[in-house]
Order: C-alpha cells, then sequence, then structure tokens
C-alpha cells in the first residue's frame, strides 16, 4: 500500500507518517521515522537547514511554515493567540495564519476629584485622593508622615534605613550628587 498524488509513501511501514524531500521512511522498534537527506531535517524530513523555520520562531505551539517572501515564513497559530509570531493573547482568534494586529491603546481614566488637584506629593495623606485614577495622592498616604521625627530635616540615626526611607531622606547625604 502507497499513497500520496505519485504514491510516494509507504503506508505499510510508515502510518501515518510522510517522509518528505526524498527522505527515506524506516521502521523502528517504537514507530516509524524518516531519515533525511543532507540539507534537511525535521520530523518528515519537512525543514531545509538554511530555513527560517528551524529554530521555530512561533510561540505558544504555532507551527511555522517556510515562504518565499521576506521574512521567508509564517506561523500557524493555535486559537487564541495570533500575530506573525503567535505571540498575541486574542480570544477572538479561532486560530491559523498569524495577523499582524495593533495592540488596544491603553486607556488612561482621568482623576475626577477636584480637591486632588495640586495635592500629590504635599506629605499630607489625603485619603480621597488616595487610588490609582488620582496617582495614589503622590505617595503621601504610604509614608508614616504622622512621625514628629520623620522628614524634619535631621537625621535621626534609628531611622536611617531603607524601611524607614532613610527618616523621610533626612539622611540622605547629598554630597556627590548630580
Amino acid at each position: 500500500g502507497y499513497s500520496g498524488s505519485s504514491c510516494e509513501y509507504d503506508a505499510q511501514s510508515c502510518g501515518s507518517l510522510r517522509c518528505r524531500n526524498g527522505a527515506t521512511c524506516v521502521s523502528g522498534h517504537l514507530s516509524p521515522r524518516c531519515l533525511c537527506p543532507p540539507g534537511f531535517s525535521g520530523h518528515e524530513c519537512q525543514t531545509r537547514m538554511d530555513s527560517p523555520c528551524l529554530n521555530n520562531p512561533c510561540y505558544n505551539g504555532g507551527t511555522c511554515q517556510p515562504i518565499n517572501d521576506a521574512p521567508f515564513f509564517r506561523c500557524s497559530c493555535p486559537a487564541n493567540f495570533n500575530g506573525l509570531l503567535c505571540h498575541i493573547l486574542d480570544y477572538s482568534f479561532k486560530g491559523g495564519q498569524g495577523r499582524d494586529i495593533a495592540l488596544p491603546p491603553e486607556v488612561e481614566i482621568p482623576c475626577e476629584i477636584a480637591q486632588c488637584e495640586g495635592r500629590g506629593g504635599n506629605a499630607i495623606c489625603d485619603t480621597q485622593c488616595n487610588n490609582h485614577e488620582c496617582g495614589w495622592d503622590g505617595g503621601d498616604c504610604s509614608l508614616n508622615f504622622d512621625d514628629p521625627y520623620f522628614n524634619d530635616g535631621k537625621c535621626d540615626e534609628q531611622c536611617a534605613n531603607a524601611g524607614c526611607l532613610y527618616d523621610g531622606f533626612d539622611c540622605q547625604r547629598l554630597e556627590g550628587q548630580c
């Protein structure tokens, strides 16, 4: 039993394995395999040794297919992965040739609390401004500004460590800095 358009596959010894490019199918003790001619590699000798598909540039289980035009390959992507390299998560994609799609723009949500304008970074925790949209009040609520020794212009040695932000940066050495 031979199969293929010109009876090139020995269906009896090779089963569903399709050795290509002049490769020879040999029956192994576990399963048949292809002996590739010089210049070819891959499970079915389908890849030229100088092929851009040799190191499979396709991500997420995509399959590389050599083509004649630059970049000389294309990726066939599984469902939910799109892009030229199958690198973009796209739940609407059913699978197939990856397409060059633009990533959606990042949407910035403005702060809608008028009194938060200009209050960030003033060393006072404004809890109504302590959210993503209002920039976390410039970090004012994450620092211990109620401590009378914090950021008082004097380095208090017991607070001269990273956990205390070097006493509100009072212990930061300024000489030699640009």
